[in-house]
Formats: structure tokens, C-alpha cells, sequence
């Protein structure tokens, strides 16, 4: 039994459209949860920041992604921008929106 080329075109087209659903959906929530806490101007992209935070806990304590130590570096270099408090609700919005799998390192 063979697919015909444009039903397969129509089911990749669904996954794609799934797919980009779901992180427009991500970025959407971690969006609003900032500007929940109060973030609504910040001078870098907020949506690569989370991303970035994501991976920078991901390399673990000896990369530097210690979550304590992570929110130390930064509430440092934007403490002309963040409180200290918004500063740890960018990085707990970050990872509750893009690794969740991390929640268990935000014990902090």
C-alpha cells in the first residue's frame, strides 16, 4: 500500500504546525509569566535569555550551571535592569517553561 505524495505532504505540514504550536505556546507562557513578576523591559531577547539559562544549568555545577551560582552571575550583570527577587524569577520561569526536567536544581 503505498501514501500518496500529497497525504504525506499533508501529514508532515500537521507536524510542523504541531510542533511550532507548541514553542510559540512555550514562549507565550514564559512571556506572560514575566510579565507577571514585573520583567517587561529588558535590553536582551528574553525568549533566547530563558533558553540560554536552560543551558547554562544543563552543563551541571562543573560547567557552571550550579543554579545558585547561575543566579549570582546574573542578578550581577543586570542589577541595572532586575532586582535581585526578578532576577530568580527569570531563571525559575526559565526553567519551568523550557527544562522542566531542571525543576529539581531550583532548591535554592
Amino acid at each position: 500500500m503505498r501514501a500518496s505524495i500529497p497525504a504525506v505532504a499533508s501529514v508532515s505540514f500537521s507536524l510542523i504546525l504541531a510542533a511550532t504550536a507548541s514553542a510559540d505556546t512555550d514562549d507565550e507562557v514564559f512571556l506572560q509569566k514575566l510579565a507577571n513578576d514585573g520583567i517587561r523591559e529588558f535590553p536582551h531577547p528574553l525568549v533566547q535569555e530563558g533558553h540560554s539559562i536552560c543551558h547554562t544549568i544543563d552543563l551541571g555545577p562543573s560547567g557552571g550551571g550550579y543554579v545558585p551560582d547561575v543566579l549570582d552571575r546574573m542578578s550581577q550583570t543586570f542589577h541595572q535592569w532586575l532586582t535581585h527577587q526578578q532576577t530568580a524569577d527569570l531563571v525559575v520561569d526559565s526553567v519551568l517553561a523550557y527544562c522542566p526536567y531542571d525543576r529539581d536544581k531550583l532548591n535554592f
